[in-house]
């Protein structure tokens, strides 16, 4: 079996997908190839090893690559637009499911919009329940002729073979922590939108740090945007600033001798939309005692079997509330954080962390208990075979008249009802040698808005931004010109800062623009 998959753009999150592809190679003999599209300057992490099967591309390659290559399934992370996705599908000649992994995010898009572009054939994957769910709901509210593609829940894995440092002072000098204190380890991404869990642990922890001096927080995760820098100076103002630790930005090794270090594990998921399965499970194979947010009924935490779960209380009632709750929020994003409706309790924070602190041998016995679940539940293996059997069957529907029929003879199919040609313009550009004669030319659309630089809706994100590289390509396309030479131009004009500000994928944001209207393609002097 060949998978195809496009590398996300979303470096906080890149390091779980290319475990997952790993997983897949390494688990199964089915998986034949796993071809990865990179957008233009981008590389794989240093930390991803040559595995044989492991095929890497460029997305310019894509139109050569699948004149020469059929593939059995394109998976995707969560990343992409859908549309995108369905319109490489129709230029590529192939016929194959296309799985997306509904990542928290995608519960914000429009799913009606989603559902335009997916066949009986394609799957949407979650990780929980409760995701699950929710997109269930949402689906009950569309038409009843609007086509709804399948919902599957396959709960993450993590590599359960993985050696254990079992000496914890071992781990704790590597980190240069100390030796003799209980530590309560806590990964989650330091963020305004998705660290609000952050405040609620500080004050817990406050209560429980002033019972017992002896304990230390470690909080680590990936922080793009100088948000633990914020949190470092509030926590420069108070007492506990020797008790707490922060570590953004820390190594997957660095985050595994963590694990080795921690006496707990605490995640207090401040929004049920919030992902943190993996860290969790992590975690427990690591033979931690877990305090954790879960899915209300199911999920991984059997409440005090094999860790301790967290209830979610509702939003705080006003912005004076959330001001004590996430003192560093500015009032633009308040109404953001309000929306998400689900905060953590508190108070049963303080009580299960007393709880663990106080009784060693509970500690070891949940901690036990954890890592036997997750070996015989979230191994990758298992997770493996459930994704294997999940595109076989999706394969099977596809019907054996279309498995190899080119889709320029199946235009009036499913797969391009709504479809547009300026639409499928975002993968025209994505051959071998970007045709000199295929042009590029600002519209009057373009000039107005390049020449009042107003703020722009961009893509399917809700909040209004401004971002330079799409300024820079219509001030580049002021003269005909073509994609090639524009992407050429903005690779010359980065420099280290700028890389920054800069998507990497270039043709993303051209095609962006052509498709907004900002930007005319044409070809030998005609309109495409």
């Amino acid at each position: 079996m060949k998978i195809a998959s496009l590398y996300p753009l979303i470096r906080g999150y890149a390091e779980a997908d290319w475990d997952f592809i790993r997983a897949l190679l390494c688990s199964s003999r089915k998986i034949n190839n796993f071809h990865v599209f990179l957008p233009l300057d981008c590389q794989p992490p240093k930390s991803f090893p040559n595995i044989s099967g492991v095929s890497i591309h460029s997305v310019i390659e894509l139109a050569e690559f699948f004149q020469e290559n059929s593939i059995d399934v394109w998976h995707d992370f969560g990343y992409s637009d859908v549309s995108h996705l369905t319109h490489l599908r129709g230029l590529s000649g192939q016929i194959f499911p296309i799985t997306i992994q509904a990542q928290p995010w995608l519960l914000a898009l429009d799913l009606l919009k989603i559902s335009k572009g997916l066949t009986e054939y394609d799957a949407l994957l979650c990780s929980k329940p409760s995701i699950c769910r929710i997109v269930h709901q949402s689906a009950q509210s569309f038409p009843s002729s609007n086509f709804i593609p399948e919902i599957f829940t396959i709960p993450s894995g993590v590599n359960t073979s993985t050696e254990i440092i079992s000496d914890k002072q071992d781990a704790r000098y590597l980190l240069d922590l100390p030796g003799q204190d209980l530590i309560i380890l806590c990964l989650t991404d330091f963020s305004v939108y998705e660290g609000g869990d952050l405040f609620p642990l500080f004050h817990a922890f406050q209560v429980v740090a002033e019972k017992h001096g002896d304990v230390r927080l470690i909080i680590s995760g990936f922080d793009e945007y100088g948000y633990a820098d914020k949190f470092q100076n509030f926590l420069d103002n108070s007492h506990l600033g020797r008790q707490i630790i922060l570590m953004p930005n820390a190594s997957k090794s660095a985050q595994s001798l963590l694990l080795s270090a921690a006496d707990i594990f605490i995640s207090p998921s401040d929004t049920i939309h919030r992902d943190n399965q993996i860290q969790v499970l992590r975690a427990m194979g690591n033979n931690l005692p877990v305090i954790v947010t879960d899915d209300d009924d199911g999920g991984v935490i059997a409440h005090g079997k094999n860790g301790l779960k967290l209830r979610r209380i509702c939003q705080p009632s006003s912005y004076d509330a959330l001001n004590n709750y996430m003192p560093l929020v500015s009032e633009d994003v308040k109404p953001l954080i309000l929306s998400q409706g689900i905060v953590v309790d508190t108070q049963q924070i303080i009580e299960f962390l007393t709880l663990l602190i106080e009784d060693r041998e509970l500690r070891q016995t949940l901690g036990k208990t954890a890592r036997h679940y997750v070996v015989a539940n979230h191994g990758w293996e298992t997770m493996v075979n459930r994704y294997i059997s999940l595109w076989q069957t999706l394969r099977e529907r596809v019907p054996s008249d279309l498995q190899h029929t080119k889709s320029s003879e199946i235009q009036g199919d499913i797969l391009f009802r709504d479809a547009n040609t300026r639409d499928f313009s975002f993968f025209s550009f994505m051959s071998a040698d970007l045709e000199e004669d295929t042009s590029l030319q600002l519209t009057s659309v373009g000039k107005t808005l390049l020449e009042t630089q107003h703020l722009i809706s961009y893509d399917v994100m809700k909040d209004i931004i401004y971002p330079p590289v799409v300024f820079k390509i219509l001030n580049l396309a002021r003269a005909v010109t073509t994609g090639a030479e524009i992407i050429n131009s903005l690779l010359l004009l980065t420099d280290g800062d700028d890389t920054d500000n800069l998507v990497p994928n270039i043709t993303y944001h051209i095609m962006w623009c052509v498709k907004q209207g900002f930007i005319s393609l044409s070809k030998n002097g005609q309109s495409l």
